[in-house]
């Protein structure tokens, strides 16, 4: 849950797009080494429902966080509505903390009932490595 509310809160500070795609890269460096990170088999698929969720509903926290709100910021002062920072982050963190507290409690609920799998370690490496011609193993297409 660690995740979801720190990126939740990162991304109502910068743009959720980059921050997601960033964490995704992180995660998945943690993926392809899910043989030697126990913690990671056992706790690796929250963290991906978790950043999903996070950076997804965290950019509704300030204007500045995604770009619908920028869009929307921008017509509402074409509507003739100004609406200051601090006010729109009054109203969004309410928002977000009600949306992230459902987001918790579902991923919590989820996983109890069995909705959301746990990632398989085989399949999990063997996505993040790939076989070379001379029988190495390198990661992604170009072998790095």
């Amino acid at each position: 849950m660690a995740m979801m509310w720190s990126s939740a809160f990162f991304s109502g500070l910068t743009d959720n797009i980059p921050l997601a795609a960033v964490l995704a890269k992180v995660l998945s460096g943690f993926q392809s080494q899910i043989g030697d990170l126990a913690w990671f088999a056992e706790y690796g698929h929250l963290l991906w429902w978790g950043l999903i969720f996070g950076a997804g509903l965290g950019g509704n926290f300030t204007p500045i966080g995604s770009a619908s709100t920028v869009v929307a910021i921008g017509i509402l002062k074409k509507e003739g509505h100004n609406i200051t920072f601090m006010q729109y982050v009054k109203i969004g963190a309410i928002v977000v903390l009600v949306q992230l507290t459902l987001a918790t409690a579902y991923l919590f609920g989820a996983e109890k009932i069995g909705l959301i799998q746990k990632l398989d370690p085989k399949a999990a490496a063997a996505a993040g490595h790939v076989t070379d011609d001379n029988g190495t193993h390198g990661h992604g297409s170009d072998g790095h």
